[in-house]
């Protein structure tokens, strides 16, 4: 109640569809903006300059969310997403953070259930053990996005991919190998 919101997306047939599935819900969407902030950064811009929060869930994240990142930045409007490419968080990092500290945005990429449990077994681990070495298994099937960012990860930052410490922390690359 009192919270006003709207969806953006890039697909205008699959936004409509959502859009429409959620005008019976107790709080519907107020709006719905077609936006390509990957190709335009006017519709990044329009996307950031309409919300105080953006909430990006649909990536590769370093193909489709650079202008829509540095909008939320340059505007002031928050920004929170989903994804795992540790390499393209350094690089909006790098790149945003001082127009971000400047507008009084707050970045807030790897939020959610892809990043937490890992963020919190790696914390555990570290705090257990000198040598860390791990082992996933996963049930289910991985979408297509998330087939299409481990590719792009490994082909637009093949260095930074391997580096633990990429982000911060201690202790060089090699020494964790």
């Amino acid at each position: 109640e009192g919270v006003r919101w709207g969806v953006a997306g890039r697909d205008w047939t699959k936004l409509s569809e959502v859009f429409e599935s959620l005008m019976d819900a107790a709080n519907p969407p107020a709006e719905v903006l077609r936006a390509s902030a990957a190709e335009s950064e006017e519709e990044a811009l329009a996307v950031a300059s309409s919300a105080k929060v953006v909430v990006s869930t649909a990536g590769p994240f370093s193909k489709y969310s650079d202008r829509l990142v540095a909008a939320c930045a340059a505007r002031g409007s928050d920004y929170v997403d989903i994804n795992g490419e540790i390499p393209w968080v350094r690089r909006v990092i790098e790149r945003d953070g001082g127009a971000a500290a400047k507008s009084g945005a707050v970045i807030v990429p790897n939020c959610g259930f892809d990043s937490i449990p890992s963020d919190l077994g790696a914390l555990l681990a570290s705090t257990k053990a000198r040598r860390l070495e791990g082992h996933v298994d996963f049930w289910g099937t991985m979408s297509g996005g998330t087939i299409a960012t481990g590719i792009l990860m490994h082909q637009s930052f093949p260095g930074e991919v391997r580096d633990p410490v990429l982000l911060g922390g201690f202790g060089e690359p090699d020494s964790f190998e």
